[in-house]
């Protein structure tokens, strides 16, 4: 069953609970004296104009409606204890204890002693115009009334400072129940790249276009979420500006309109225009894209939350290899080089190839590491260029052939690690199981668009096989950045391994400044 989405209570809600209890109690107490009284017609209308009295107080106590100044827990018990002094009716005499019990549970020590001085005030007040003297039944529940409230005030600060502490907790736990429930039913979509590329949809619908772009900053850098077409000339600079003064700004030939969120602007769309747009539907744009723009920037924050705490697990799984499990492989290393020394004939053979093994877990291990850390931050290429030569480092190992061309804002680097072990594993199955004399990686990318091919001379006929998950593992990530992986191994023909993903026009050709690394 759905368990409805309420917000917590908060310390200030349950203290106007309380006090709203209690002026309900004494004023029930005050009415059943009233009752049992020798004249409760006489008492009657005293009674309802306490009643009155404490219906308004509630209202006036509330806390969206509450008062931070001081003087109303003194006008409380000066119109309490006038109101009972006019009365003259002894049966509400405990109704005076009230103002001071109440103020000193909801504003403190210091607004129960100013309540009883009000209240002191207006029995002196209500006596003198009755003629009645002030202390017959009242000064008892004015002294009452008093310490109930010194009592009170030492309570609620106790619990006050409690739930101040535990507040913080309380709205982050609350939040994340919300966005649990939302999520497991559906009701919201966090999908960042869906909901850029429905901004995207929507922006150019409006204007009549069909190219486009979705820039989002982060990390004090701009980069695109989603494209349409051709890339746009000088887009990030145009959509800077328009972040920076959270508004739209006009080019000749493009417009970039401002994501709000809050107070500011979180990102841009850019759109080309063959003509001057008029400011005012500019800024008609912007209101008709605020909606989706809240959604875009929700998605982008719980995915920084997502981020943030995967780091945090990455770090932690990091700590665990290097100092548990990367360790004892390599004990067990040693423990082979002394087969290898000590061995003879088959023994031996098997030893080195034991120590052999060892090695590769050890370096893998070393890598993993090293990606859990999350340690390269030069950008996907140089990062693939430092990961492969590491991969394909010792005797016996393949020669490199690397070539790379990158143009437009870096990816994701959640979708440039998912890029990077992709490579790797190939790479690392070419040199494990093909027995391959040359690997040749390409990377290509634009913008989001990428393509990586790695392709061997080796044995071929990779297929997979029981206890491994390499090739499910890399078709896994290819899905995650949504793209597509194929694998072409005929048996002696060697093995090609392409990723793919082409997030704008298919038929644009791939530009920037190639790169080519010297065969390894």
């Amino acid at each position: 069953m759905r368990r409805p989405l309420s917000a917590p209570v908060d310390a200030e809600t349950r203290a106007w609970r309380t006090t709203t209890a209690v002026r309900v109690f004494v004023l029930a107490l005050a009415t059943g004296q009233v009752l049992a009284s020798a004249r409760p017609a006489g008492d009657a209308l005293g009674l309802l104009s306490m009643a009155l009295l404490v219906g308004a107080a509630c209202v006036a106590d509330l806390p969206s409606a509450r008062l931070k100044a001081p003087w109303p827990a003194p006008l409380e018990g000066l119109a309490v204890a006038l109101t009972v002094g006019l009365a003259a009716a002894a049966p509400l005499a405990v109704l005076l204890a009230l103002p001071g019990t109440v103020a000193g549970v909801r504003r403190g020590s210091r607004a129960a002693v100013l309540a009883s001085a009000g209240a002191v005030l207006g029995a002196l007040l209500g006596g003198l115009a009755t003629g009645t003297p002030a202390w017959d039944a009242g000064a008892v529940w004015l002294v009452v009334g008093l310490g109930a409230g010194l009592l009170g005030a030492a309570l609620a600060a106790g619990q006050r400072t409690a739930a101040e502490d535990a507040q913080p907790h309380l709205a982050a736990r609350h939040l994340l129940g919300q966005l649990r429930e939302l999520v497991e039913h559906d009701r919201v979509d966090l999908d960042v790249e869906r909901r850029a590329e429905a901004i995207l949809a929507l922006a150019s619908s409006l204007l009549g276009v069909d190219r486009g772009a979705v820039l989002v900053a982060r990390d004090g850098a701009l980069q695109t979420r989603a494209e349409r077409g051709a890339p746009l000339r000088g887009a990030a600079a145009l959509a800077g500006a328009a972040v920076a003064g959270a508004a739209a700004v006009a080019a000749p030939d493009a417009v970039a309109l401002p994501l709000l969120a809050g107070d500011g602007a979180y990102g841009a769309v850019v759109l080309p225009v063959s003509r001057a747009v008029p400011a005012r539907d500019l800024a008609a744009l912007t209101e008709a894209l605020a909606l989706p723009a809240l959604r875009l920037d929700t998605a982008l924050l719980v995915d920084r939350a997502r981020s943030g705490a995967s780091g945090a697990e990455r770090r932690r799984l990091a700590r665990d290899l290097h100092d548990g499990l990367a360790q004892r492989v390599v004990a067990l290393g040693y423990l082979a080089d002394e087969l290898v020394e000590d061995g003879e004939g088959p023994a031996r053979e098997t030893a080195v190839l034991l120590r052999d093994e060892v090695d590769g877990l050890v370096l893998e291990l070393r890598r993993a590491v090293h990606d859990l850390r999350g340690e390269e931050t030069g950008g996907l290429g140089p990062a693939l260029e430092s990961r492969l030569a590491e991969t394909l480092a010792g005797p016996g190992s393949p020669r490199l052939d690397l070539r790379l061309t990158e143009s437009g804002p870096r990816l994701d680097p959640a979708e440039e690690d998912d890029v990077l072990r992709v490579a790797v594993e190939a790479v690392g199955n070419a040199r494990r199981h093909a027995r391959a004399g040359v690997v040749r990686v390409r990377l290509e990318r634009t913008g989001r668009d990428l393509l990586v091919e790695i392709a061997d001379d080796g044995d071929g006929g990779a297929r997979p096989r029981g206890g491994h998950y390499g090739l499910h593992t890399m078709r896994e990530r290819a899905e995650r950045l949504g793209g597509s992986l194929t694998v072409d191994s005929p048996a002696g023909g060697g093995t090609r391994v392409m990723l793919t993903r082409r997030a704008a026009d298919p038929d644009r050709a791939v530009p920037g400044n190639a790169r080519e690394v010297a065969a390894r």
